[in-house]
């Protein structure tokens, strides 16, 4: 008898064992529970080169089922998965419970996650993809290469994160009306973080922000808020050295080469 055995380690280290076998099995002190997510998977397939292989990967979470205290679809939304790393195993049995061995299968890391009502479908890429990343480290381009508020940009979060409050009761969960109203696009690419009502804790990326307080999310809302639902939200920033000089006065720690022309540029 033949079973998958999925292990999917998070970035901060949790891990969760399951297969696809309706009991647990144990192979030299490690155990894959059966009543853990029930996961379905795609087939792999071997190459010879250096093609990158993908699995995808369904899971179907009972409503009982937390990852992190939180439901697998609310965790999938708040980017738990991202970075996560996944090994699939086969498992070769005799009899019920005897493992007697078992062949690795696939392992890669968790690339776009797909949350819906009932499963969270994600895709993993073989770790060849990392020979795609970009090299040399630095690179001429225009965009700032320094992730915003972190090592090397100098600029404090908490300096431009700011408390607000909606305004009116929104009609869909996309967008909101705040009593935030500076200039257009400060909070484009920023982030959300409600503070009070039904999205208590949940967080959003910006996708626009207007002078008026319109806001609206790059994802939508599990839950529509009411008037008067707190939060705090941050700036964002486009890497362009127009922006970072105007919107965080950092134009010292910018990474990038504010002068070289766009690809298509013809002389």
């Amino acid at each position: 008898m033949e079973f998958d055995l999925f292990t999917i380690t998070l970035q901060d280290g949790t891990i969760i064992r399951t297969t696809n076998c309706d009991r647990a099995l144990t192979f030299s002190g490690t155990t894959w529970q059966s009543d853990a997510p029930i996961i379905d998977r795609t087939k792999t397939k071997t190459v010879i080169g250096t093609q990158v292989d993908t699995m995808t990967l369904t899971i179907k979470p009972q409503s009982s089922e937390t990852v992190q205290g939180m439901k697998y679809q609310k965790a999938a939304r708040l980017g738990t998965f991202d970075g996560a790393t996944v090994l699939v195993e086969s498992a070769y049995l005799t009899t019920y419970p005897n493992v007697i061995g078992k062949m690795h299968v696939f392992s890669g890391l968790v690339g776009e996650v797909d949350p819906s009502k009932t499963q969270v479908e994600m895709q993993v890429k073989s770790a060849l993809q990392i020979l795609q990343n970009q090299f040399p480290r630095n690179v001429f381009q225009a965009s700032c290469s320094r992730v915003l508020y972190g090592t090397g940009c100098g600029v404090t979060r908490a300096t431009y994160t700011f408390t607000g409050a909606l305004t009116a009761t929104p009609t869909d969960t996309n967008t909101i009306t705040t009593n935030i109203t500076q200039a257009d696009g400060e909070f484009s690419r920023g982030v959300i973080k409600f503070t009070s009502g039904v999205n208590n804790g949940v967080r959003r990326n910006i996708k626009t922000s207007l002078a008026t307080g319109v806001i609206t999310f790059s994802l939508p809302l599990d839950n529509l808020p009411a008037n008067g639902d707190t939060f705090t939200v941050t700036k964002g920033c486009d890497k362009l050295w127009g922006t970072c000089g105007s919107r965080f006065s950092n134009q010292a720690h910018f990474r990038a080469f504010k002068n070289i022309p766009s690809p298509e540029t013809v002389r």
